[in-house]
């Protein structure tokens, strides 16, 4: 029973592998977003998450971040940048960003130019 069971969960556990791949919840134009439901904020974070080991270019140019977005017809407050949003993106030239953003997180901007 219990190699039954084990092999159970191993197999659910790989099945459910994909899913976590993401880092974050939805992207709008262009812009990576974690929501929270109970709250309806939105953070700004980035595409793989998994900033230094694999470093991404996720983010180019001259981002504006909105003040809310639109997500399965609820309204997000973008509500903050993430820990590491804008990390290691030497192509980012400019964020311009709205008065609902309180709070930005660590090492958000680190290795930009």
């Amino acid at each position: 029973m219990l190699k039954i069971t084990l092999k159970f969960m191993m197999l659910v556990l790989l099945l459910l592998l994909p899913y976590s791949a993401n880092a974050y919840d939805v992207e709008v134009d262009g812009i990576y977003y974690n929501l929270s439901i109970d709250t309806q904020t939105a953070e700004v974070t980035n595409l793989s998450g998994t900033y230094p080991y694999i470093p991404q270019l996720t983010y180019v140019g001259d981002i504006i971040i909105p003040a809310s977005i639109e997500v399965e017809n609820i309204q997000y407050s973008v509500a903050s940048i993430g820990n590491n949003a804008f990390s290691n993106c030497p192509q980012l030239l400019s964020v311009t960003m709205p008065n609902s953003i309180t709070r930005i997180g660590y090492k958000a901007f680190k290795e930009c130019i």
